[in-house]
């Protein structure tokens, strides 16, 4: 097992996020994350981004609503 200063001077990461939209309507939405190994920091809490990748998404959600969203060929970068 590494020490916590070998963990921190590793260039290595790795993990995953997961999260699910627990409720949605017009002027709110809720939505969870769970904690996992994947997320923590060296220190054991979730990272930052982490945190702000979930808000990021979650407003996104609200702020399309119930939108239709339509790329139009050449003019996206999907």
């Amino acid at each position: 097992m590494k020490t916590l200063q070998d963990h921190i001077r590793s260039a290595e990461r790795s993990g995953q996020i997961e999260f699910s939209v627990e409720e949605r309507n017009e002027d709110y939405v809720i939505s969870r994350m769970p904690v996992s190994k994947g997320i923590l920091n060296p220190l054991g809490m979730v990272q930052a981004g982490a945190m702000v990748w979930l808000a990021d998404v979650t407003a996104t959600i609200l702020a399309i609503g119930s939108k239709e969203i339509v790329f139009v060929k050449g003019k996206d970068s999907w």
